[in-house]
């Protein structure tokens, strides 16, 4: 398939969530303002059995630029996320959550970053943090990301995860060269973000809140930390790269 140039391609992976928050994500990337790109939204299904396929195709009634397909499987995010970029045509990729949402000028500044900085292959940005009615959530409404500087990207990385998932935006490139998203492991932004790293590309910051980051209590990273994925999933990643805890834990 043949990429298109100044195309953005948001990559939303999605299950049962056509009631509230899948609707005002789709939404917010259909009230992106182009200028000088164009945009396409793909939603990826992973077998929803309620009613995510018609609140989508409604959708597309209004807007041609959204694109829907069914995933013949639920193996989670990552898998979603790997069919929706195989089935991308944009230059640039940008992750968004099914229950998160896209500032109207998300896309905008996100090109102009890129306009500006041709060399450029992956950046991330500031975020909101919201509640399930929209509103800036009291328990801390920003997350704004600071760079602990190791001697490499990854160091830094494995350090703290300082690139929230959403506010990423990769070149297409970046992408093919690390082979998609890791169908095993369930903190696919941050394992992207690593293999990124690792392969040495190094990440860009673009001064703005890009990303609004929704705080409820279905989300996916309530119980992961429930669950414990991340302590499990940060040992792997330290096991991988074949760093010690006291090489990143030392500044």
């Amino acid at each position: 398939m043949s990429m298109k140039k100044n195309m953005f391609s948001v990559l939303t992976a999605t299950h049962n969530r056509a009631k509230g928050f899948l609707p005002q994500m789709i939404q917010s990337v259909m009230n992106q303002k182009e200028e000088g790109f164009t945009h396409e939204h793909i939603i990826v299904d992973n077998l929803s059995t309620d009613a995510t396929e018609k609140v989508v195709r409604e959708f597309m009634k209004k807007d041609k630029r959204i694109k829907y397909v069914r995933n013949k499987r639920n193996l989670g995010a990552a898998d979603a996320l790997n069919v929706a970029f195989r089935k991308s045509k944009g230059e640039f990729m940008v992750q968004a959550d099914d229950d998160d949402l896209l500032p109207q000028s998300s896309l905008k500044h996100r090109f102009a970053y890129y306009k500006d900085h041709p060399k450029a292959k992956w950046t991330y940005s500031d975020l909101l943090f919201i509640d399930p009615d929209n509103r800036l959530y009291n328990g801390g409404w920003e997350y704004r990301t600071t760079y602990i500087k190791h001697k490499t990207v990854l160091l830094s990385l494995l350090a703290r995860n300082f690139i929230p998932g959403g506010t990423a935006t990769f070149r297409r490139e970046c992408i093919e060269k690390v082979g998609g998203w890791n169908l095993d492991l369930k903190t696919q932004d941050y394992d992207m973000s690593l293999k990124l790293a690792h392969a040495g590309y190094v990440p860009e910051k673009i001064n703005s809140y890009l990303y609004l980051y929704r705080v409820h209590p279905a989300q996916s990273s309530k119980k992961q930390q429930l669950d414990e994925t991340y302590v499990k999933e940060r040992q792997y990643y330290l096991s991988l790269y074949g760093v010690k805890e006291s090489e990143i834990t030392k500044n």
